[in-house]
């Protein structure tokens, strides 16, 4: 628990590359107020629902307060415990319009996650679901569906003893919401970018889109940032820290996917053996949590340039 300022809350985030339960779990933030508290991203019953636990036993949260749920996005991670919340104490549930619907369906927002990628399906889905499935109830525990009682967009406020600006980051998911402070300068920009693995932004899913994350990482260097906190990893404090770091990652994506390209045009290979090339790894780890980067920005690029993919056995050799 960190405190970032008075009545604003921090629950660290656990590391994602540490096999245990909660493994991967999310910065939380809860904002106290005299009538009621907001969570955002409320995380998952392995980790944040024992922080919340230990906090409310020493006074520091009263956790019946918490009236309000706002969700960056629709996965499991961010959202599972909003379910507790919703039931428990009625809270109302606020999300950007369109992650209702995985939301309120957790096959839906399996699917969105799991499944639906336009080439390399040997590659990236590979496990049957059920698997993969007992593997977050492991790490998070059980997804209830949830309803949502209000949509958000960019550009809205919300009502609290604490100026609350919702801002529009969509590229890790189309949904994917910021909650900016504008009197404390503080952003807590959901999955925009991954400062735990360092790749450069958080593009992991079927629904990631590398040109949309570009251009909402530029739209945080418009903003007065003193704290910027990702939905994984460290806190990054100091305006001109925030807007080296901005800056750093669009170049990084940019010569990133020049990489790819320039690997692509000089020889064909696989998929594993591309992402070695690039990042210099030969992990088993480094694979897994590279792999879907690594299809974002080659279907950005085959959108582009026309990559071609070829077929043996059970591999997949790609080139342009």
């Amino acid at each position: 628990m960190h405190f970032l300022s008075d009545g604003i809350i921090l629950i660290k985030c656990k590391d994602q590359r540490k096999i245990s339960k909660g493994m991967g779990a999310v910065n939380t933030l809860v904002v106290t107020g005299k009538n009621d508290s907001i969570i955002i991203d409320p995380g998952v019953w392995t980790y944040q629902y024992r922080i919340l636990k230990k906090l409310s036993r020493k006074n520091l949260v009263e956790i019946s307060k918490i009236k309000r749920v706002c969700i960056t996005h629709q996965h499991w991670d961010h959202c599972t415990l909003a379910s507790y919340f919703q039931k428990k104490f009625k809270a109302e549930v606020f999300s950007h319009k369109e992650a209702v619907e995985a939301l309120e369906n957790e096959d839906i927002m399996f699917k969105n996650f799991f499944t639906g990628y336009r080439f390399l399906k040997n590659e990236l889905e590979n496990y049957p679901l059920w698997v993969i499935k007992k593997a977050i109830h492991f790490l998070w525990g059980t997804y209830e569906a949830i309803k949502v009682n209000k949509t958000l967009e960019d550009k809205e406020r919300l009502i609290h003893d604490i100026p609350i600006e919702v801002i529009g980051l969509p590229g890790h998911t189309p949904c994917n919401l910021g909650y900016y402070f504008p009197e404390e300068r503080i952003l807590l920009a959901g999955d925009l970018i991954d400062l735990e693995t360092g790749i450069g932004y958080d593009v992991n899913s079927p629904l990631s889109n590398y040109e949309t994350t570009q251009g909402s990482v530029k739209k945080l260097l418009t903003m007065k940032i003193e704290k910027f906190i990702s939905g994984h990893g460290k806190i990054v404090e100091g305006e001109e820290n925030c807007r080296v770091l901005f800056k750093e990652r669009i170049a990084k994506s940019a010569n990133l996917r020049d990489r790819i390209i320039e690997i692509l045009n000089e020889e064909e290979c696989t998929f594993r053996e591309l992402i070695t090339k690039v990042t210099e790894k030969r992990s088993i780890l480094s694979y897994y949590l590279n792999r879907h980067v690594f299809y974002c920005y080659l279907d950005s690029i085959d959108k582009e340039l026309n990559i071609q993919f070829r077929a043996k056995g059970k591999k997949t050799y790609i080139s342009l």
